[in-house]
């Protein structure tokens, strides 16, 4: 894991980014668009980037480097649950959305941008290839260990008929088990919850007292898969927020003054 005292991410820039990821940049703002995802979902989506001197944008900012700013922006009080919205754009309602506790929200409306916010989390994004639909969802260990994607693929198929075998997943830059340490606390519970899937949890080689890494990222795959997303449709950005401080937020390095990363998603617009 880089030390973020000696500039973590000075090894590289958003360059190298590429081919997985075009960037946008508006409003002093920088976006990042998964190439793939894009293609294949057709759902408009994007990632926020630090700028200059490691500042993370505001939501307005991303939105409207994302392309976004024509839509409500959905906000989620976040509190690391299973618990679900479906948005929608009442009638007069403007640009007025609620913000419900949840971690996880979908809806089928152009005009809605679903938000989530993390920094170390990770942010899942789902895209339903016939509907439009699209899903979000805030999966941090909690979030994780409670299933909170599979409840968003059952509640996407509920609210909007998605069969999830035409769903497509990106799992976006979370901690990676490259840096993401735990205790025997929430290893346990890991071990109670994937029983036979262990290589979620790790041991941390240079770290004492019994510590293991955890891999998030794969764990939330491994529940869309077991949820019918097909296995060639979860996409992962393959980037670690820890490591990659020059560009994302990491909690676990900065504690409160990470700021946080903006992870927004739309259906397409017919």
């Amino acid at each position: 894991m880089n030390d973020p005292r000696d500039g973590a991410g000075a090894r590289g820039s958003t360059v190298d980014l590429l081919p997985e990821f075009r960037l946008l940049e508006a409003a002093g703002a920088r976006v990042a668009v998964h190439r793939r995802f894009e293609a294949e979902s057709g759902a408009r989506h994007a990632f926020s980037l630090k700028g200059p001197g490691g500042r993370s944008p505001g939501l307005d900012e991303a939105r409207v480097a994302a392309q976004l700013e024509d839509c409500d922006p959905a906000v989620l009080k976040q509190a690391h649950g299973d618990a679900l919205a479906l948005r929608r754009r009442e009638p007069g309602e403007g640009s007025r959305q609620t913000s419900p506790t949840a971690d996880g929200q979908t809806t089928r409306e152009a005009a809605i941008a679903l938000v989530i916010q993390s920094a170390d989390c990770l942010p899942v994004l789902l895209g339903d290839t016939c509907s439009a639909a699209v899903g979000a969802a805030h999966a941090g260990w909690r979030g994780t260990a409670l299933s909170v994607v599979s409840r968003l693929v059952e509640r996407m198929a509920i609210d909007h008929g998605c069969d999830p075998a035409r769903l497509v997943a990106l799992l976006g830059p979370a901690i990676g088990p490259c840096c993401y340490e735990v205790g025997e606390d929430v290893a346990s519970i890991f071990r109670r919850r994937f029983p036979a899937h262990q290589g979620f949890l790790r041991m941390a080689e240079e770290a004492g007292g019994g510590r293991m890494r955890l891999d998030l990222t794969g764990a939330n795959a491994f529940l869309l898969s077991r949820s019918g997303v097909p296995e060639g449709r979860i996409i992962r950005s393959g980037l670690c927020t820890a490591c990659r401080m020059d560009l994302f937020p990491s909690y676990r390095l900065q504690g409160r003054e990470a700021g946080r990363m903006y992870s927004l998603i739309a259906p397409a617009r017919r």
